[in-house]
């Protein structure tokens, strides 16, 4: 019955999710240190990620591996593992990467001057963050099929294996 009061409450809420969702993507992306135009490269990468079907998993743990001493083409050829169907990124697609890449190794670059750490410190820090929030192993619904089809005879050597590692599906 109290429209205002709920309306508030809904608002506060969009707020609260943009600043969570910024700060969620910070940490996965290897950034501690907010800056201005954080909000811009990551919509970028967004809109980068929805062009090309990419492996989400597979792309952030490839992206802890880049560091700000690395070129764009070598942070690509990191990335692109992440890509289904690397043969068909169009030549503008990829040019476009590339220009992200090269914001996001300056932006790098930031955080590891205010780190105070030197290059191979910073590398080494950055990945162990990202991959602390940026799962190795996920759940996919083909795994769970060869599982269920080998249950069917009997075998739950691949259940066990699967159950294990999703119980710390961050680690190597």
């Amino acid at each position: 019955e109290d429209g205002p009061a709920l309306e508030k409450i809904l608002n506060s809420y969009k707020e609260n999710y943009r600043t969570k969702h910024l700060d969620m993507m910070r940490s996965k992306m290897g950034l501690s240190r907010p800056q201005e135009n954080d909000r811009e490269l990551i919509a970028t990468l967004e809109h980068h990620l929805q062009l090309h079907e990419t492996d989400m998993t597979i792309f952030f743990r490839e992206l802890a591996q880049v560091d700000p001493q690395m070129d764009a083409d070598k942070a690509f050829l990191h990335i692109s593992m992440a890509f289904y169907d690397l043969e068909n990124l169009s030549e503008p697609h990829q040019w476009s990467w590339l220009e992200w890449l090269e914001s996001y190794l300056k932006r790098l670059q930031k955080e590891q001057d205010e780190s105070g750490l030197d290059g191979i410190a910073f590398a080494k820090a950055k990945q162990q963050q990202m991959n602390a929030v940026n799962p190795k192993y996920v759940f996919r619904n083909y795994i769970a099929q060869l599982i269920i089809d080998d249950a069917d005879k009997g075998d739950y050597t691949l259940l066990n294996e699967v159950y294990r590692m999703l119980q710390r599906p961050y680690d190597e």
